[in-house]
This record gives C-alpha cells, sequence and structure tokens, in this order.
C-alpha cells in the first residue's frame, strides 16, 4: 500500500470521527443550540444566556423584552423560580417578546 493512499485513509477517518462527534452534540438533549436575547430592565443594555437548558433561569437584570434564538419554548414570568406571574410565551427559533409597560420578567423557563 502506498503511503499517500494511506494518509488518504487516515485523514478520511479522522473526518468521519470528527463528523460523527460534532453530528451527536447537536442533538443533545441537554442544551438547545442558541441564545436568549433580553434588554436588560436594570440598566438598558442588551444581555444572553447562552447556554439555555431545559428548565427555569432567572434573568440578570431582569428583561423588559427578549428574543428567544433557542430550539425550546421560553415562557417569561414576573417572578423568580417561574412559579407564578406568567407573562407569555414565546417562540423557539425567533420569537420574541415586545414588553409592556412596567412589566419586567425575572425568570424564564425552558421547555
Amino acid at each position: 500500500m502506498s503511503q499517500t493512499s494511506t494518509r488518504i485513509r487516515r485523514t478520511g477517518l479522522a473526518v468521519g470521527a470528527a463528523l460523527l462527534l460534532f453530528g451527536s452534540m447537536a442533538f443533545s438533549p441537554q442544551a438547545a443550540p442558541g441564545e436568549f436575547e433580553y434588554l436588560r430592565a436594570d440598566n438598558n443594555r442588551p444581555d444572553t444566556i447562552s447556554d439555555p437548558s431545559a428548565g427555569c433561569k432567572s434573568i440578570p437584570g431582569g428583561a423588559a423584552n427578549a428574543s428567544n434564538r433557542t430550539g425550546f419554548t421560553a415562557t417569561v414570568y414576573k417572578s423568580l423560580g417561574c412559579g407564578s406571574g406568567k407573562i407569555q410565551d414565546i417562540d423557539a427559533n425567533g420569537g420574541t417578546w415586545n414588553g409592556a409597560p412596567l412589566t419586567v420578567a425575572q425568570s424564564v423557563k425552558f421547555s
């Protein structure tokens, strides 16, 4: 077997293994790719939750509005802990919540 043929096989094997690894990470059930972007109510600056996973997350600074660029539906709440005061469900993959006067979301539940 020639040296060139061996290199091509090794390269093909390495590329195949890398694709398999990255492909399996894309379908991980723990986290959806993307970000939950929001305008902080405390300082009027943009912020993100960049590692959304199923469950409830507090929103640092509170959210005056939000854009959901994750694979989960995001439900925003007035209270901490996603327990009460549901404001709105925000659709996955680009849904938005435009806020409301004097309404600040303190937590978000990804499901």
